[in-house]
């Protein structure tokens, strides 16, 4: 169909000259790809990858780590949070970035915070906790995925994780599908 439509590439309406200059280009690549086609495989696939650009991707490639070496290395430290040497349990994490977003929908996501350790004018300790369960996956996927398991489960006895049964189920469809055709 798409052949036929590009040996009538003169007649189709409502073309715009590159569009038609650039279908007429394509026409040209597959009759020339349909020429390289009768050649041995290792041929044709050679002209595709040559075709696709893929040879001249994987070349540049190789150049790539020659490049990367020449570069001057820098080192520095990474943004410490206001403090002077953070340690790992000082860190901001998604909920971090997210606080914005689920303080403003509190009521909806309900939030869990805990916070201890918050005792005198100088504590020594303090910890920040908060947990916000995703509701969507709460409320439709788990149910959804836990109906569906158990639906399944009828069929847990079908597998027994013998390769010589699986095999013998794919020999009776074939052979279901085989009489089903033929009736």
């Amino acid at each position: 169909m798409a052949a036929e439509a590009f040996e009538r590439l003169d007649e189709i309406e409502g073309l715009t000259d590159e569009g038609r200059v650039r279908l007429a280009e394509f026409r040209s690549e597959l009759d020339e790809l349909r020429v390289a086609a009768r050649r041995p495989v290792g041929e044709f696939l050679a002209e595709i990858i040559r075709r696709t650009g893929l040879l001249a991707e994987l070349d540049s490639a190789a150049d790539q780590p020659m490049a990367l070496a020449r570069r001057r290395v820098r080192s520095a430290t990474t943004w410490d949070c206001g403090y002077a040497s953070p340690t790992p349990r000082m860190q901001y994490t998604a909920s971090s970035f997210a606080q914005p977003l689920t303080e403003s929908f509190g009521l909806l996501l309900q939030t869990r915070k805990v916070l201890t350790g918050l005792e005198g004018l100088f504590p020594q300790r303090a910890e920040f906790h908060s947990h916000t369960d995703d509701p969507y996956r709460r409320y439709i996927f788990q149910p959804l995925f836990q109906s569906i398991s158990r639906a399944m489960s009828i069929l847990r006895p079908l597998q027994q994780g013998k390769v010589q049964l699986y095999v013998l189920y794919i020999a009776v469809i074939l052979l279901v599908l085989l009489l089903w055709q033929i009736a």
